[in-house]
């Protein structure tokens, strides 16, 4: 994960990373976004204090079901929504046409970098 934070300007930063069920994520989901429906990541920024940029939760079963339907293997599934999810972390937002343009820009260079993992 070296490459990925190098490629992110940072460095001696920790993150936690939660691998969980749909069941499980549905419950953040609803508790912190109003949303009762499952999705496959979700960010909990700290605002960097002391090195720690925050927490990340990813569906095991959605990436799962992700990765089927693009036709790729879970893992990379899996770092594209760690890569996501850390750009979360960072304040990068995917709302605007603007800013999700930006997002996914630096999402592929990144995912690019960490292509060999």
């Amino acid at each position: 994960m070296g490459r990925l934070f190098e490629g992110l300007g940072l460095a001696d930063c920790e993150l936690s990373i939660v691998f969980v069920s749909d069941r499980v994520i549905q419950k953040y989901h609803a508790q912190y976004f109003n949303d009762s429906t499952p999705t496959d990541v979700i960010s909990f920024p700290s605002g960097e204090q002391n090195g720690f940029l925050g927490d990340i939760l990813i569906s095991l079963d959605t990436a799962a079901r992700q990765a089927r339907q693009k036709k790729h293997s879970t893992w990379d599934e899996v770092k594209l929504l760690l890569v996501h999810g850390i750009l979360h972390l960072l304040g990068y937002d995917h709302q605007k046409k603007r800013d999700r343009q930006k997002m996914w820009q630096k999402q592929r260079a990144l995912l690019r970098s960490i292509a060999n993992l």
